[in-house]
């Protein structure tokens, strides 16, 4: 699979990253938004994994580019807030969280 994560937390990029390519999946980050999208118009993604919070735009304003610009590259929403009402609100949604760790779902 070819990704695109969108993420501006080095550590946790790099930690994603690692558990793809260790999948055998192809991964290329960027912190950006804005670069996100020129990526997603030049490249072939077969998924974008988006973070909530980006230093240069809104994640939804990412999404509204993306699809003004037709890339029709399906987008996974990735955050680290705790707080589901943060992260419900942060989308303009409410929405249930989960957490998730790497090391819980590997043999």
């Amino acid at each position: 699979m070819q990704i695109l994560q969108v993420e501006d937390d080095s550590e946790a990029a790099k930690a994603i990253e690692f558990m793809l390519q260790s999948d055998g999946h192809s991964c290329e980050t960027t912190t950006y938004g804005e670069d996100a999208v020129r990526l997603a118009q030049k490249n072939n993604y077969d998924v974008i994994l988006l973070d909530v919070m980006l230093p240069d735009i809104e994640s939804y304003d990412v999404i509204e580019l993306l699809r003004e610009a037709e890339v029709r590259t399906p987008v996974l929403i990735l955050t680290g807030l705790v707080d589901k009402n943060d992260a419900g609100a942060s989308l303009g949604t409410l929405t249930a969280s989960q957490s998730f760790s790497h090391s819980s779902h590997v043999n």
